[in-house]
């Protein structure tokens, strides 16, 4: 009898936890590590734009949308300019994950949670119409 408790105490506090990231998510507040570019400021508890990585991540965001620059050259870009930053423990990005990086709906103000889009409340990277362009880029 001890073990079920047990095992429904732990259910109980799981789904609790998860509720509690779905109010968060509902509010705009991403509920968790934020993507490359950005911080967690633990003073404001908000998230807020990372000063050594945003400006060289917006810029590799920029000239991929003009459609000049291949994944292949971003992914090189993103390697020389940001690994020295903030990736210096972890291996150098893949293309796959630099393609992740591109088509990030976090960098155009929003994010998913559990299967839904929510408009969050950090400050956007580019516009959508940026975020778009690179879209289409990435489909063809």
């Amino acid at each position: 009898m001890n073990k079920q408790v047990k095992l429904a105490q732990q259910q109980v506090q799981s789904m609790l936890v998860t509720r509690s990231f779905e109010l968060k998510a509902q509010r705009g507040e991403y509920p968790g590590k934020p993507p490359i570019g950005y911080l967690n400021n633990t003073h404001t508890k908000q998230i807020v734009p990372d000063p050594k990585s945003w400006n060289t991540l917006k810029e590799a965001l920029e000239k991929y949308a003009t459609g000049e620059y291949t994944l292949g050259w971003i992914t090189l870009f993103l390697n020389e300019h940001l690994f020295a930053i903030q990736h210096c423990e972890r291996h150098p990005l893949t293309k796959s994950q630099a393609s992740s990086i591109l088509r990030n709906p976090f960098y155009v103000g929003k994010f998913q949670f559990r299967g839904k889009t929510y408009q969050g409340k950090h400050k956007p990277m580019i516009s959508k119409e940026i975020f778009n362009k690179i879209q289409n880029l990435l489909k063809s």
